[in-house]
């Protein structure tokens, strides 16, 4: 595992080194088409499909790595106005373009509501006390093991609920790729716990709303905001027979507004339907627990 880990990793460093060498390349090339549509992107907006409804039904709905991927490929001006998203995608894009030494696409991000990440537990199959990521990952390794799913790691709430687990791990948000890569033991844990949330999908346990309509054959624990599990779990057939519970250390999702031009995005809508969702108003009242946009984006791409 760990050997397999240390491979996807070195890959994941070849490609940053790649992107680097072909953007400098190109910045000195003929000046052909820079990938966007003007400064302001024409006025596109782009919503992580992380968001649901809360998303503007005139806005283009992808995941949030799509959009990411399009925008690290971007010479020149943003083929966006505005893109909303679910974690610091905008600056997880910006801190990687400086390290490419391109120019930052965003001029403004500004989270309009938060939700903390959960577990949705049944009842009775979780016995530390308090419940950390470390300790969901552990029970998910020991036998009798319990199942632990959680939504694909290519989505934006799937990326912050594996960064979150790896940092409980660690006792701390990482502060560089190389507290993960260099650490045997961590990327041993790391790699084991994705095996055991794949073992789990595959037996279909790939959102929160299927983890309901087969429960219980479902997995033991299913990891996902607390604004979806209260809407979710809270009224279903299961509601008595799980608890809802925040792991320690608490980490936040921050719902981000970036703008890449002058005009800015009106986020009142978006801030009513996220309230409505069950999102906290505003940012997060403490640190939301995670990384560095720069190492965030580097774990994303080891995770997906």
């Amino acid at each position: 595992m760990r050997i397999r880990l240390l491979a996807v990793l070195g890959a994941v460093l070849m490609i940053v080194a790649a992107v680097v060498v072909r953007a400098r390349i190109d910045s000195s090339g003929d000046g052909g088409s820079n990938g966007g549509s003007g400064s302001s992107g024409n006025g596109t907006v782009v919503c992580d499909a992380a968001l649901g409804d809360a998303c503007p039904s005139s806005a283009t709905r992808e995941a949030a790595t799509d959009t990411a991927d399009r925008l690290l490929a971007v010479r020149g001006a943003a083929p966006l106005a505005t893109w909303l998203t679910a974690g610091p995608w905008a600056s997880m894009v910006d801190a990687t373009r400086k390290v490419q030494s391109q120019s930052s696409l965003f001029g403004r991000e500004a989270a309009v509501a938060s939700t903390p990440l959960v577990a949705v537990v049944r009842k009775g199959r979780l016995s530390c006390r308090p419940v950390t990521w470390k300790c969901i990952g552990d029970a998910s390794m020991t036998q009798p093991a319990i199942a632990v799913a959680a939504p694909d790691a290519r989505t934006s709430i799937g990326l912050l609920v594996r960064v979150a687990a790896v940092s409980g791990f660690l006792g701390a948000p990482p502060d560089s790729i190389a507290d993960v890569r260099d650490n045997a033991d961590a990327t041993t844990w790391l790699g084991t716990l994705e095996d055991r949330i794949n073992d789990a999908r595959n037996r279909g346990s790939t959102d929160l709303d299927t983890w309901i309509s087969i429960f219980p054959a479902s997995s033991d624990v299913f990891l996902t905001t607390q604004a979806e599990a209260n809407a979710v779990v809270r009224g279903s057939r299961v509601g008595s027979d799980v608890d809802i519970v925040v792991p320690s250390p608490q980490v936040y999702v921050e719902a981000g507004v970036a703008d890449t031009g002058s005009r800015r995005f009106d986020s009142t809508k978006l801030r009513e339907l996220l309230t409505k969702a069950g999102w906290d108003p505003g940012a997060a009242k403490v640190d939301t627990g995670l990384p560095s946009p720069d190492v965030l984006l580097a774990l994303q791409q080891v995770v997906r």
